[in-house]
């Protein structure tokens, strides 16, 4: 759902999230449900892939993150 949030990823130009990404996104311990950290997180991401001119996601935006 935050993938189709204008404050987490603008105009919508992230469209996918590559298996690698998924899997560092789900490995995370989000401080038994802190929700900031994954709205910070997929925010960030968002913002590096595309800045790399890319409309998905992959590990390195997660793990540079």
């Amino acid at each position: 759902a935050m993938m189709q949030m204008e404050a987490f990823n603008p105009k919508g130009t992230i469209k996918e999230v590559g298996a690698g990404a998924l899997q560092a996104i789900q490995e995370i311990d989000y401080e038994k449900g802190n929700f900031r950290t994954l709205e910070n997180l997929i925010r960030r991401a968002c913002r590096m892939a595309a800045m790399d001119g890319r409309d998905y996601l992959v590990l390195q935006d997660i793990a540079g993150s």
